[in-house]
């Protein structure tokens, strides 16, 4: 479904991407080509099948409200401030933040962004995604009339009435903010993002997929670094640095030393 292109060279992404302009489009970086676009929900139910017994069939919606109802219950415990009970946009989305499945999909503004997480991990071609939001919601609002299909979000909305979001989190954190992050919401747990898009008209022109050919990961690395986009920028605190020390090695040991008198 997606309309593919083979990057061999680092500039060639370069100049593909500044022809998209900044918070049109949004970018979301896999280290494997063959991930689908699938939330942490929907690949959980998936996983849990393989370790059950005998095949089940999930209530899956009832799965996911009572994972809210749990975090939101024990939030007070470990946060200092959050959302108020019934904003489940917000909650969803510092949820995801701590690693709690949810519907939702991560996205950045930023392509450089997502081409850092397609890179840090593996050796063989990876990928980033591109999505121009505006074009789906702009069809959401003529067949929902405004913003009514905001309503219908919750309402198990499948098959050939799904549709998605995009959002940005009134509730920040230091993460969101440094990885220019915002979120996707589906309107189904029961469907992969690649499957929903498809239900738009003219889709394949507003969709891309940069195949970033394995050839090009040592320049790009670098290029990305001296952006300052690294895992401690991308993620503030010590875990974070200490993840973006395995790409001290790129360089030589004279370029990494300490510069003193």
């Amino acid at each position: 479904m997606w309309k593919e292109k083979n990057i061999a060279k680092w500039s060639e992404f370069e100049q593909d991407v500044a022809k998209k302009l900044y918070r049109n489009w949004l970018f979301r970086g896999h280290s494997k080509i063959e991930w689908k676009l699938e939330s942490s929900l929907y690949r959980l139910f998936n996983d849990i099948q393989f370790i059950l017994p005998r095949e089940r069939k999930f209530a899956r919606d009832q799965h996911e409200e009572e994972l809210i109802r749990v975090f939101r219950e024990h939030a007070p415990l470990y946060l200092l401030s959050y959302p108020k009970k019934n904003e489940k946009l917000e909650w969803l989305s510092i949820m995801q933040h701590y690693g709690t499945p949810t519907r939702l999909l991560d996205v950045t503004f930023s392509p450089y962004v997502a081409a850092y997480f397609a890179l840090e991990e593996g050796h063989e071609d990876c990928c980033v995604f591109a999505i121009k939001h505006k074009h789906f919601t702009d069809i959401d609002k003529e067949h929902f009339e405004g913003d009514e299909y905001k309503k219908n979000l919750f309402k198990d909305q499948r098959d050939d009435k799904s549709f998605f979001i995009p959002f940005e989190p009134e509730h920040k954190t230091e993460r969101l903010v440094a990885q220019q992050g915002a979120f996707l919401i589906s309107s189904t747990n029961y469907q992969t993002y690649d499957e929903i898009l498809q239900n738009y008209r003219g889709y394949k022109n507003y969709c891309k997929k940069y195949i970033l050919k394995k050839e090009i990961r040592y320049e790009g690395l670098r290029k990305l670094k001296q952006m300052n986009i690294t895992s401690a920028t991308l993620f503030p605190g010590i875990d974070g640095f200490s993840r973006s020390l395995k790409f001290q090695l790129l360089d030589s040991i004279k370029r990494v030393k300490r510069l003193y008198p």
